[in-house]
């Protein structure tokens, strides 16, 4: 009784029952019966899935190393690929840039520098670091990207450029059309006498006054349309006299202008202009010239000369027999000549290359070099505020020399006699004999020095 008690059923009798509730009860014990197999079934086949599990846990970790090495090479190999590549594109991205820029060999900026230097090298120096695996970055500038703002900026400044050049070729083409289109010429022609006595007033560019030999005054040159121009009306006889007339609208025109007066060499010339440059040649007679702002050039040895230039030089080719010259800031170059004198306030005098009899020098603040021979009995004086004074005297006719000074210096290195410190010790002072014939040179400044030389 104490065993299975569905097998009681067979011993007990027929009770319907006792039958009935044996057979609930077995019922139940097979149920339970059961479920103990079905759990041990679980449990062991839970135990062998999770050996299952764990041997592939295992395999997978062990695959995964395996292939991590692998990887890791595999990986090293496509940065150095990716390397190799990077530098040649920016190899390609700098010959394109030369390209664009037209191969002028300019200097890029530092952003450009940079920014190739961060697409190729940048990627290199980062080759090493654990964040090498990320894709590498190149900065090109392919045909196929918008240009950057300083490409923009450099191409608008060319095309400004450009453009500017352009505009002043066709201003200067239409300027020089105008301005032949504007000239006029000038051509005239009077019988005078051989001293006739010439008046010009000339507001253009160059003026050349060249003798000839011929008892005539010809005209001939080139002015500025709207000039105003009287040059008289020939008459029936040769005259002694003319006043000619031309003065330029604006001072552009005056510039552009030129005039060639041809007069007898024997002929009086006065000449006035504003800034004009000129020049005589080959005269005889006399030259009265006076300009403000032109250079006045003389070729040949007229009788009497007059030449006043404010800012311009006075360049005298020739000897005079009488000539004075005056400039504010010009220089004074002298060839010698009779009777002459010069005076300037800032620029310089030199005089060389001839003789003198009678001269006369003086400067406010230019220098004087003096290098001319003395004819016997010659009488030469020169004197400066500040500027220094250089002579060069012969020692065969030796002169009298008459020197001083109130605080500059006298250097005497053209005879053994030295000079003297001046009155109240201020200064110096020299003091040479000569003989009669050699005439006498006095020299004068006030802190400008005074040194003698031997020709």
């Amino acid at each position: 009784m104490a065993g299975d008690p569905c097998r009681a059923r067979t011993t007990l009798g027929t009770d319907d029952s006792l039958e009935s509730a044996l057979a609930s009860r077995c019922g139940w014990f097979a149920r339970r019966g059961q479920l103990v197999d079905h759990h041990a079934a679980g449990r062991a086949l839970e135990g062998a899935g999770a050996g299952i599990v764990r041997g592939r846990v295992d395999g997978f970790r062990a695959d995964r190393r395996r292939a991590s090495a692998g990887a890791s090479a595999r990986r090293r190999a496509r940065v150095r690929t990716e390397h190799r590549r990077a530098l040649a594109d920016a190899g390609r991205a700098a010959r394109l840039a030369r390209a664009v820029h037209g191969g002028d060999g300019r200097a890029e900026s530092a952003h450009r520098r940079l920014g190739d230097r961060r697409g190729a090298l940048g990627a290199r120096a980062r080759s090493g670091e654990s964040r090498a695996g990320r894709p590498t970055r190149v900065e090109l500038r392919a045909e196929d990207r918008p240009p950057a703002a300083s490409d923009r900026a450099r191409s608008a400044h060319v095309t400004r450029a450009r453009v500017q050049r352009i505009v002043v070729v066709l201003i200067a083409v239409v300027t020089s059309a105008t301005s032949l289109h504007a000239q006029q010429k000038v051509h005239t022609a009077y019988a005078t006498t051989p001293d006739v006595s010439v008046r010009l007033f000339a507001s253009v560019g160059t003026v050349q006054v060249v003798g000839w030999d011929k008892d005539s005054v010809v005209v001939s040159g080139i002015v500025a349309s709207g000039s105003q121009v009287s040059l008289g009306t020939p008459g029936a006889g040769p005259t002694r006299g003319l006043k000619l007339f031309v003065e330029s609208p604006t001072e552009q025109a005056v510039r552009e202008g030129s005039l060639t007066v041809r007069v007898p060499r024997g002929a009086r010339v006065w000449l006035k202009t504003g800034s004009s440059d000129v020049t005589a040649s080959e005269v005889t007679g006399g030259l009265d010239l006076n300009v403000v702002g032109g250079s006045i050039t003389v070729h040949g040895s007229p009788r009497e000369l007059r030449a006043e230039s404010m800012d311009g030089a006075v360049t005298i080719d020739g000897t005079p027999s009488w000539m004075r010259v005056k400039t504010a800031t010009g220089d004074i170059a002298l060839r010698g000549g009779e009777d002459i004198g010069a005076s300037t306030i800032s620029g310089t005098i030199d005089a060389r290359g001839g003789e003198v009899e009678r001269v006369k020098l003086e400067s406010t603040t230019g220098a004087i070099r003096f290098a001319l021979g003395l004819t016997r009995g010659a009488s030469v004086e020169m004197e400066t505020h500040s500027g220094p004074i250089d002579v060069q005297l012969s020692r065969k006719m030796p002169p009298e020399v008459d020197a001083a000074t109130v605080t500059a210096t006298i250097e005497n290195a053209w005879s053994k006699i030295p000079p003297v410190p001046g009155r109240e010790g201020r200064g110096m002072s020299l003091a040479i004999g000569g003989g009669q014939m050699g005439g006498r040179v006095v020299l004068r400044s006030f802190k400008g020095k005074i040194t003698l030389r031997g020709m």
